[in-house]
């Protein structure tokens, strides 16, 4: 048979009514009021409650009978050996269990204890609960368990007002029994109220692990809960009046101009443009003085009289003049007029006005 005391499995903390994780210095409330479970009075003060630790000490183990002679019930055989079984309360003494040893001991007046609870041997699934008193039909647990199922659970739990705990096991079969080991591991005393904190007392050994228990069957899945109504919804409150604009606060003054920056580089040079339009012609400058007259050449001039039509008119002479010639305008109005485009025997008269006659005069230069 697997002995417990060399079981270490991992410890898991369970926050149901009355259970809490200790662990150092703790302020309790109310002295430990509404720690253990079946306690749900709102406490009127705040204590303060020490934590001291000691090594792991067993109190109960139902399988060899592992209690004190101050048990309860009395156990007419050897202390309390043999199983818990359903809704029969198994209470047991826990300040000074060990009064020759105070690393392991629980000396009277201790508040509340921690500790390691182990069920194993379970004949059905079901659950232990610890309490500081004997109730039946606990609402909640402290640790679950399957049919021949070896598990663990640390916990915390408040004493009664004689240092006694109780385990309780209940199921949903009245036939459920089930082997329960408590070791204790620390305690909680009243405190002064903000004095020292005591020296932490030595570690216990660490026990070896002993093999893993087989997994027993899960147990039944309780009833769903029905769903509580959904509370209404509050109105929305009025919105609140918009504050006033603060004025407008007076424009600093302008900051002086920074130094002007050094010169950058040189861009490269771009692209020549393109070429612009001609423009437009100008006016035509004042006539020169009339020069002196020339020798008499010989004589073998044209005449006659053009015909001013949109500006222009175009003479041709006939019979041909024999190397270059001049061109002699003389017009019949104040017009001012002169030649263009003097090429062979052909000449253009251009006008200031649109319309007019004009006299030429084509003499040859040699």
């Amino acid at each position: 048979m697997l002995h417990l005391r060399e079981l270490h499995l991992p410890r898991l903390t369970v926050f149901g009514r009355g259970l809490v994780a200790a662990v150092g210095a703790v302020a309790l409330v109310g002295a430990l009021v509404g720690v253990a479970a079946g306690v749900t009075a709102t406490p009127a003060a705040v204590a303060t409650a020490v934590y001291v630790p000691l090594s792991p000490s067993r109190i109960l183990d139902t399988r060899y009978g592992t209690c004190s002679s101050l048990c309860i019930p009395a156990d007419p055989f050897v202390n309390h050996r043999g199983m818990v079984t359903f809704n029969s309360p198994r209470t047991v003494l826990v300040w000074g269990q060990f009064p020759g040893n105070p690393a392991t001991n629980v000396p009277t007046g201790a508040l509340a204890i921690t500790g390691n609870v182990t069920v194993t041997g379970g004949n059905t699934s079901g659950f232990v609960t610890l309490e500081p008193d004997p109730v039946l039909s606990p609402g909640t647990s402290t640790i679950n368990f399957g049919a021949g199922q070896t598990i663990a659970n640390a916990f915390t739990v408040k004493l009664d007002g004689s240092g006694h705990l109780t385990a309780i096991c209940e199921s949903l079969s009245t036939g459920v029994r089930v082997h329960v080991i408590i070791d204790v591991t620390g305690y909680f005393t009243p405190g002064s109220g903000g004095g020292a904190t005591g020296p932490t007392g030595p570690t216990g050994p660490t026990g070896a692990t002993g093999a893993t228990g087989p997994t027993g069957p899960t147990g039944p899945t309780g009833a769903t809960g029905a769903t509580g109504p959904t509370g209404s919804t509050g109105l929305t409150g009025a919105t609140g009046p918009t504050g006033p604009t603060g004025p407008t606060g007076p424009t600093g003054p302008t900051g002086s101009t920074g130094a002007t920056g050094a010169a950058g580089a040189a861009g490269a040079a771009g692209a020549a443009g393109a070429t612009g339009a001609t423009g437009a012609t100008g006016p035509t400058g004042p006539t020169g003085p009339t020069g002196p007259t020339g020798d008499a050449g010989p004589v073998d001039y044209q005449a006659g009289e053009a015909s001013i039509s949109s500006n222009t008119a175009t003479v041709l002479l006939s019979p041909h003049i024999s190397g270059s010639y001049s061109v002699v305008l003389t017009p019949e109005s104040e017009a001012t007029v002169w030649v263009t485009a003097k090429v062979n025997d052909q000449f253009t008269i251009n006008s200031s006005v649109a319309t007019g006659t004009v006299d030429w005069i084509a003499i040859p230069n040699n």
